[in-house]
């Protein structure tokens, strides 16, 4: 992601205040430090009135008492003092976790509850404060740890790609010499060292969430590949690439269980046509409302969709819905006195028996 974006997407997270921990991972020397506090300083001038801090926490200079406070005893009782660094309540501001994979393995555990929880023991992160790390790759080009699926888990990746553009134009507002520009202008490939850079997130349920959140939140810059290095500094591009079909399509909700047992015939037909996905979500409805025996439709109507709807259904189905309500012995009663029923049953248990003896 290039830089300017990067600051964009970082600028919006601060000031809707979506808890989302950014890392960008970049090589040397790409300003990832500096465009974060330059971030800092943005917010404090739209912000105008109110402001908004800037903590640089550099962990590998830190050991785990500058990090969580320390111990101390108060009538019988153990409490942690409040580091010097950790933002006072009401107060907002980014914190930075500087060069994390540079720290001591007992450093990054002291800020694992940080990242997770938002708190350190009994000092809870103000909900006005945003946490973004920054590291080199781990590459083999530097000396770093690598970062346990854990704590990667807690980030959403994103790699720093600098891009000539923008940095002539930053150049130019810091004052730097025309001629340096110029160069750098013309001979884009000399700006940095390309290096070989992985993400390493993966699919799990918290980061759907995450990424739930961050859709609905619209805090994603609208460049071309943004969003899909944000989801997949989430979940893995594996996972970020077979999710992106499902983003832009018109969702069609599954037809409920509720729906055929009031109106069954105002949705026959869209029972028929749905996919199986869908279908197993109907199935699945079904299985919870009557999953316990003794539970039955409520009136005699309802009681003859649900039995339409079952006849209806292809043999493979009907089975998974007699499966799933098994134990329900005074619903399968009810169902097994209709004829209809009753003969499509047979006829599917004819049809296996037949089907096993050849």
């Amino acid at each position: 992601m290039k830089i300017d974006v990067f600051q964009d997407l970082l600028l919006n997270l601060c000031m809707k205040q979506i808890h989302m921990n950014l890392l960008f991972i970049g090589p040397m020397g790409v300003g990832k430090t500096w465009c974060i506090e330059e971030v800092a300083e943005s917010m404090n001038v739209l912000l105008e009135k109110e402001e908004f801090g800037f903590v640089d926490l550099r962990l590998a200079n830190n050991e785990p008492g500058d990090i969580i406070g320390f111990p101390r005893e108060k009538n019988g009782v153990t409490f942690w003092t409040r580091p010097e660094w950790f933002p006072k309540p009401g107060t907002r501001g980014l914190l930075l976790l500087g060069e994390i994979n540079r720290a001591p393995i007992d450093v990054r555990q002291a800020v694992f509850s940080l990242l997770s929880e938002r708190r350190l023991h009994t000092h809870k992160l103000p909900d006005g404060w945003i946490i973004v790390g920054d590291m080199n790759p781990d590459n083999g080009e530097y000396q770093v740890d690598t970062l346990d699926k854990a704590m990667n888990r807690r980030f959403c990746q994103i790699v720093a790609t600098p891009d000539a553009l923008s940095w002539c134009k930053w150049a130019k507002e810091y004052g730097v010499d025309k001629k340096i520009i110029q160069f750098i202008n013309e001979n884009k490939k000399m700006l940095y060292k390309e290096e070989r850079i992985e993400i390493t997130a993966f699919p799990t349920p918290e980061g759907y969430r995450l990424v739930d959140e961050i859709l609905t939140a619209d805090v994603i810059p609208s460049t071309d590949d943004a969003k899909m290095e944000v989801i997949s500094g989430i979940i893995g591009e594996d996972a970020a690439v077979a999710l992106a079909p499902y983003l832009v399509r018109p969702v069609r909700n599954c037809v409920t269980a509720v729906e055929i047992l009031e109106d069954y015939a105002n949705v026959v037909d869209d029972v028929k046509e749905q996919s199986n996905d869908r279908m197993n979500k109907t199935i699945d409805e079904f299985t919870i409302m009557f999953s316990k025996d003794g539970e039955v439709p409520e009136t005699h109507n309802q009681l003859k969709n649900l039995i339409a709807f079952m006849c209806d259904l292809p043999a493979e189905w009907l089975t998974t819905l007699l499966i799933g309500i098994k134990g329900n012995k005074k619903l399968l009663k009810k169902c097994g006195e209709d004829r209809r029923l009753n003969s499509y049953l047979q006829n599917i248990k004819k049809q296996t028996n037949a089907t096993n003896n050849e």
